[in-house]
């Protein structure tokens, strides 16, 4: 196992307050694969990161995502909201269904909820090397 699926499968296991909930599915969802009112999929190889990403739109939006797992030599692990009216209703609580260039600051209401929201973005997208090695943190955003 990689030092980033380490990193990932203990930052899935995280207990955080209610407040930060939305944040951090915020987080993950914003730069996942597609986030738009046409398609919303988050796609990883981190089966506990993609259940955490289930568990929190469902717990958010009240909104239950499709998993599905792929790939032969390496798994990848889907989450996608498939219903356009799903969509939309995530779109709207995040601030997101009229501009989607931006970060919607609102959604970060404490400190707490802003480090909650870039634990999302690195479950996401991020990549880190083991320290003992190198120091090396990577965002891959579109």
């Amino acid at each position: 196992m990689s030092f980033t699926a380490q990193v990932k499968e203990e930052l899935s296991l995280l207990k955080q307050p209610s407040c930060c909930n939305i944040s951090e599915c915020y987080g993950m969802l914003i730069f996942a694969r597609n986030f738009c009112l046409n398609k919303m999929n988050f796609q990883t190889s981190s089966e506990a990161a993609a259940k955490r990403c289930v568990h929190r739109i469902r717990t958010c939006f009240s909104v239950l995502p499709e998993f599905a797992v792929g790939g032969d030599s390496r798994k990848t692990y889907r989450v996608s909201v498939k219903g356009e009216a799903d969509r939309k209703k995530i779109l709207i609580a995040l601030g997101h269904l009229d501009k989607s260039e931006y970060i919607n600051t609102d959604v970060l209401k404490r400190d707490c909820c802003v480090h909650a929201f870039l634990r999302g973005v690195f479950l996401s997208c991020g990549q880190v090397s083991d320290p003992e090695q190198d120091y090396r943190l990577e965002l891959c955003v579109k």
